[in-house]
């Protein structure tokens, strides 16, 4: 959508390109530059479902399916019709600017059927349908239909209000023999695929309560009471904003014929009785939302510099995260860089209320959260310096792993970075066997938290089962099985009984990012230890030359590795590949590793020492300038040390016969290798804490409000911090 504000100095006219399928809708909507109400837009979007479901319907004819709905057939007149706020107070103005004595008339039709529906004991639930569950929203449909209640503006069988109906029964309509809509039935119903819907598109300008699973929405049959004892209409807003935001809402619907968005099966939308959920496994199985230190812009930043790229300041960029949850990885960012923007999108509606909510609580006014699609992201969003894309792309089908690439190419800026993870070939091809078995094994078993159980009780028999066995297979099964019992439901669920995970080699992965215009920049994830390949794998990735991704890709089949964080950026940025060790000395230090013995405030010039982290990943290294560097880092864990100070304190620990070389290069070169190898953090914008604690300290609000909650904390270093109980409480 693009304005134009010709039309008048308080009118703003939009041009609107819809692309459907292989056509696409182009036409344009006029709204005031200033505030609007949302009443004003009904009719604007009224239009633009007329011409939609026009256009479906002339395409439909020339294919030969022909539309079955004619004046005098009016079954789905008696199904329960799901309306938007703005459209329940639309009803109610038309009753009441009804002439008597046919207002009067219209009012006891709506008050016969709430007498009927009392009668039939549905009308309490239908008086609270934000305390619906999953079942109610199939099974109620079907309940009120049979009850045969018309709506109260039908007239012989015809729509006495047809100009003005309700946007979902312009969407309606079907290609089956009209008399099957008098018994209703998936089987017999086959319904006009509309590939876009304009009631919930409006209905989502209304925010749902945090954890609720539905939209917001209005009985038609209720609407002139309930918009009667909700009189208060929401404030306006900018006319240009408004309209922008319903555009986003519009995700394309399941039956359309266009392409295949990631909403799950079972979710979309079978009939105006069916209300609207849009839900995902997420909703069921959540991913505890939390911090990916590998996404930070930091990180990012960090190692575009060392490639000799200029990436826009930490402290002052943009941030776009796609699949982000709850938003518990941007959420610390806009918190500890509050002149920074951070937009993030999530498919499920649950997730991102309770992030919304989390925001209002920090009062943060630097991030968003939307409930949208990937496929859903367009121009609007502008361009951002950090794109971040975790634990979706392997997850998603290829139209959306397409879109995803598509955003980086048209959304990232000049010297923009993108993360992308995904899982990866040859390391899953062990994990396939397993996760196959377990999709077969619960194939029966449609709800998802017996699915996950089902999978839990598979996982204890193969352990049992194969106690003893000697044979590869049945060994390799088991061990497989083993680790997988202990973890987290949600890594269970989504990693091995969600539909689709498909795993690719980097080649794979690299060959449809260079499609789109990007190029590789860096692997930001852990990289597994140079130690782990002998000495003629070295030499055999070495001899590859300037192939770095044949390198990289022979590092996978190496190693076996499972999972990848990569970094992409612009064909057309001149990267440097030997990062300038002067760079390095721009950097501040931290380091988990530690002296095997005890750390001495002077080092030896000679001799060999050992260093561990808590995972007993070690280092052996007889460099005394590294290994002073690192006896002083311990020291100081977790501060991070500008590079000048660290090399002051190297040389004020440095002892022994030998003269050293006063050079800082002679540091930076193996400090850049082990920051290339994940054994130290190098860092452009240092995590801001503190470690000098003043007479009364006090935690970020984000910290308090996770152990108010009883939930993981994140710290200012973007990771989690593991707390006890009683250090939780004092956090409160």
């Amino acid at each position: 959508m693009s304005t134009n504000p010709s039309p008048g100095p308080n009118l703003v006219t939009a041009e609107v390109r819809l692309p459907i399928a292989n056509w696409e809708l182009n036409t344009q909507v006029t709204v005031p530059a200033g505030p609007m109400r949302r009443r004003h837009l009904l009719p604007l979007l009224q239009d633009l479902a007329d011409q939609v479901v026009g256009k479906v319907v002339h395409e439909s004819e020339k294919q030969g399916t022909n539309i079955s709905c004619k004046k005098g057939c009016a079954a789905c007149c008696r199904q329960l019709v799901p309306l938007s706020e703005e459209e329940a107070r639309h009803v109610h103005d038309l009753v009441q600017a009804l002439p008597e004595p046919r207002r009067s008339e219209i009012l006891q039709r709506f008050a016969a059927a709430r007498r009927r529906l009392e009668k039939a004991g549905l009308l309490d639930k239908l008086l609270h349908p934000d305390q619906w569950n999953a079942e109610d929203n199939q099974s109620f449909g079907p309940s009120y239909f049979y009850q045969g209640i018309a709506c109260p503006f039908l007239e012989d069988e015809s729509c006495s209000i047809y100009p003005d109906r309700p946007l979902i029964c312009r969407e309606f309509l079907v290609s089956s023999p009209a008399e099957n809509c008098s018994r209703p039935d998936p089987a017999t119903i086959r319904r006009l695929p509309i590939p876009l819907r304009f009631w919930t598109a409006l209905a989502q300008l209304d925010p749902v309560a945090p954890g609720a699973r539905f939209l917001r929405w209005v009985p038609l049959i209720l609407a002139p009471e309930w918009a009667a004892s909700h009189p208060e209409e929401p404030p306006p807003r900018p006319g240009p904003e408004l309209l922008q935001e319903v555009f986003n809402n519009l995700v394309p619907a399941k039956d359309s014929p266009g392409p295949a968005s990631e909403q799950p099966s079972g979710s979309e939308e079978k009939s105006p009785s069916a209300v609207a959920e849009v839900r995902t496994s997420y909703d069921d199985i959540p991913y505890t939302s939390k911090p990916f230190y590998h996404t930070h812009p930091d990180r990012l930043a960090t190692l575009a510099t060392l490639n000799g790229m200029t990436p826009a300041p930490v402290d002052r960029c943009r941030v776009l995260e796609l699949g982000c949850g709850q938003g518990g990885n941007l959420l610390p960012m806009a918190l500890s860089l509050p002149n920074s923007t951070f937009v993030g999108i999530d498919l499920s509606r649950g997730e991102i209320a309770r992030g919304q909510e989390m925001v209002h609580t920090l009062g943060l006014t630097n991030i968003v959260l939307k409930p949208l699609s990937i496929q859903e992201v367009n121009s609007y969003f502008g361009s951002f310096d950090y794109i971040i894309c975790h634990g979706v792309f392997s997850w998603v089908p290829p139209a959306v792993q397409d879109k995803i690439l598509t955003i980086c190419r048209e959304h990232l800026g000049a010297q923009g970075v993108a993360y992308v993870s995904y899982n990866t070939y040859p390391g899953w091809r062990s994990q396939m066997a397993l996760r196959e078995a377990l999709l077969f094994h619960v194939t029966r078993y449609p709800e998802p938290r017996v699915r996950l159980n089902q999978a839990r009780a598979f996982l204890e028999f193969l352990t049992q089962a194969f106690q003893e066995a000697d044979d590869p297979y049945p060994q390799a099964l088991k061990t497989a099985a083993e680790k997988l019992k202990s973890q987290e439901d949600s890594y269970l669920f989504h990693e091995y009984l969600e539909e689709v995970n498909q795993p690719y080699y980097f080649q794979e992965f690299m060959r449809r990012a260079e499609s789109q215009g990007l190029q590789f920049l860096e692997e930001t994830l852990f990289q597994p230890l140079p130690s782990r390949m002998p000495p003629a794998a070295h030499q055999f990735l070495a001899d590859l030359g300037d192939d770095l991704l044949g390198q990289e890709q022979y590092r996978d089949f190496l190693l076996g590795r499972r999972f990848r964080g990569t970094l992409l950026c612009h064909r057309e940025v001149a990267l440097n590949r030997s990062p300038s060790l002067e760079t390095v000395q721009r950097l501040h230090i931290l380091t988990h590793l530690r002296p095997r013995g005890s750390a001495g405030q002077k080092v030896s010039v000679t001799g060999s020492e050992e260093f561990l982290t808590e995972k007993e990943v070690s280092l052996n290294t007889n460099h005394p300038y590294l290994r002073a560097a690192l006896h002083y880092l311990a020291e100081v864990w977790p501060r991070p040390v500008p590079f000048p100070d660290l090399w002051a304190a190297v040389q004020a620990r440095l002892s022994g016969d030998g003269e050293q070389e006063a050079n800082p290069v002679a540091l930076a070169a193996p400090l850049l290798e082990c920051g290339l190898n994940n054994l130290v953090e190098l860092h452009l914008y240092p995590p801001q804490f503190v470690l000098d604690l003043s007479e009364r300290p006090v935690a970020s609000r984000l910290a308090r409000l996770q152990a108010e909650a009883g939930e993981p904390i994140t710290d200012l270093r973007h990771s989690i911090a593991e707390l006890g109980a009683l250090d939780q409480f004092v956090l409160r």
